[in-house]
């Protein structure tokens, strides 16, 4: 592969972020507002940077070639104007087989296409678990988004589909941000009615679903139980005294007496006792 096409087909791609890098390298952080932009800016270009390292394993460059690309892409993303400072000591007899610019090109716009997407999949079902914050369910700030992350979320599954069709892991993260997004609106609709306002009975329900709630929180991004982190199995333990606790005291305010809210117990309960099982099942298993 020329080495030259390489950089030619890269270089568009660091020149739309430029600023944005430019400025987290030498500001940090603290200069952004938001945080799913710096993400989605960082990981595209970490991308790129991989995909050049792809070439060398592959044998279609050499290393000092791509050392060369990497430090003109760098270079160019620090300096102040907007003139190209092209990779200098390329070979110059590069593989007769190279493929055309267009050729490698398109593949390359591709996957960067379907790499943006799934980078804001992630962002979108980071954003989804922020509304619930020890043990407390932002419904405020919820209702004001969830019409917006419908569309948004409507906006990724279409992408995902015509950029990575058949790649099953970004399908079922796609269900999963869509089964997430149903349970938080059938949680705020609930919570409307069931308020720690109410009677008592209404207040354990209103306990029983911000319980269920925080249980999201104990799963990863691909709706994977995430038992890697070091206080899964005392926040399980927690979590599961906390459902026995309001199953207890519901049934001594005779909650099923009043039919509505022996159904919406009920519910809740199940779906508290059945994601409490997947999590627990998850201990013990390889990475945990």
């Amino acid at each position: 592969m020329d080495p030259e096409v390489l950089y030619e087909s890269i270089y568009p791609q660091f020149q739309i972020f430029r600023p944005l890098l430019k400025t987290l390298h030498t500001s940090g952080l603290d200069h952004f507002s938001d945080f799913r932009e710096v993400v989605l800016v960082t990981m595209r270009a970490a991308h790129y940077m991989l995909l050049i390292a792809s070439f060398v394993f592959f044998d279609k460059i050499t290393a000092f070639d791509a050392q060369n690309i990497a430090i003109a892409i760098y270079k160019h993303v620090m300096s102040d104007g907007e003139e190209k400072i092209p990779p200098v000591n390329l070979s110059k007899n590069p593989d007769t087989h190279s493929q055309s610019f267009e050729a490698i090109r398109s593949p390359i716009r591709s996957w960067a296409l379907a790499e943006e997407a799934v980078v804001q999949l992630e962002t979108f079902i980071w954003r989804l678990k922020s509304f619930v914050r020890d043990g407390q369910f932002d419904s405020t700030g919820f209702s004001k988004l969830s019409g917006k992350m419908n569309d948004q979320l409507a906006n990724i599954r279409l992408r995902i589909h015509l950029t990575a069709p058949s790649n099953q892991k970004y399908l079922n993260q796609v269900a999963y941000a869509a089964e997430l997004l149903r349970h938080m609106e059938t949680s705020y609709v609930l919570l409307q009615f069931y308020t720690l306002e109410g009677d008592r009975i209404g207040r354990v329900i209103h306990l029983l679903i911000h319980l269920n709630l925080e249980l999201i929180t104990m799963f990863d991004r691909y709706g994977v139980p995430d038992c890697r982190r070091k206080d899964y199995e005392r926040l399980l333990t927690k979590l599961t005294e906390r459902k026995t606790e309001y199953g207890q005291l519901f049934y001594s305010l005779n909650g099923r007496r009043l039919a509505g809210a022996r159904v919406a117990f009920r519910s809740q309960m199940s779906l508290a006792e059945n994601t409490l099982i997947v999590l627990k099942k998850a201990i013990g298993h390889i990475g945990c």
